[in-house]
C-alpha cells in the first residue's frame, strides 16, 4: 500500500491523470462494448456451448430440461429453460408468458419447450425439473400423462 502523502502529492495525481487520458483513448466506448464486441462474445459463447453439447448428445446421454418462471423488472412474466447434461448447461429457450401465468398456461408453455427439445431427435430428454410453485406442480402432473417416458422433478428451493 502507498502512504497518503505519496498518493496526495501533485506529481502522483498528474501521472494518474495522464495515464487515465491515454487509457481512455485506446479503450472501447461503452457503446462499442455493448454492441459489436458484446454480441460477438455472446455468439462465440453460444457456439462453444453448442459444440460441447453436441459431443454429449453423440454419446446418447440423457439430458434434463430445467424450467423456471420469473418476473422481469418491467413486470413481464417469463418462462426460461436450460438443458443440463452432466456438468454442461446450455440455455435452451425463453418464452414470454404474458399476463397469465396460471397452471394451464405454464403447462402449455412447458409442453412447447419439451416438444421443441424432442422435435429434431438430437436430444435424448430424460427428465424435466421445475421449481415447486403450485402452477409448475400442476403442469408437471398434467404433462406426466402426456409424456410417460419423462421423469418430472420438483426442485425444492430454500425459502
Amino acid at each position: 500500500t502507498l502512504p497518503f502523502f505519496f498518493v496526495e502529492s501533485e506529481l502522483f495525481l498528474d501521472v494518474v491523470l495522464a495515464l487515465r487520458k491515454s487509457v481512455l483513448d485506446i479503450m472501447p466506448s461503452r457503446h462499442q462494448l455493448s454492441g459489436g464486441i458484446f454480441n460477438d462474445q455472446v455468439t462465440m459463447a453460444i457456439t462453444d456451448e453448442k459444440r460441447a453439447f453436441m459431443g454429449l448428445k453423440n454419446r446418447n446421454t440423457f439430458m434434463t430440461l430445467l424450467a423456471d418462471g420469473w418476473k422481469t423488472a418491467s413486470n413481464v412474466h417469463v418462462l426460461g429453460s436450460s438443458l443440463v447434461c452432466i456438468d454442461q448447461i446450455m440455455i435452451f429457450d425463453t418464452t414470454e408468458e404474458g399476463s397469465e401465468h396460471h397452471a394451464i398456461v405454464v403447462a402449455n408453455n412447458l409442453e412447447l419447450m419439451i416438444m421443441k427439445a424432442l422435435e429434431d431427435g438430437s436430444v435424448t430428454l430424460g427428465a424435466v425439473c421445475t421449481d415447486d410453485a403450485p402452477q409448475f406442480a400442476c403442469a408437471q402432473r398434467k404433462l406426466s400423462l402426456q409424456f410417460p417416458s419423462l421423469i418430472f422433478i420438483l426442485c425444492w428451493r430454500i425459502k
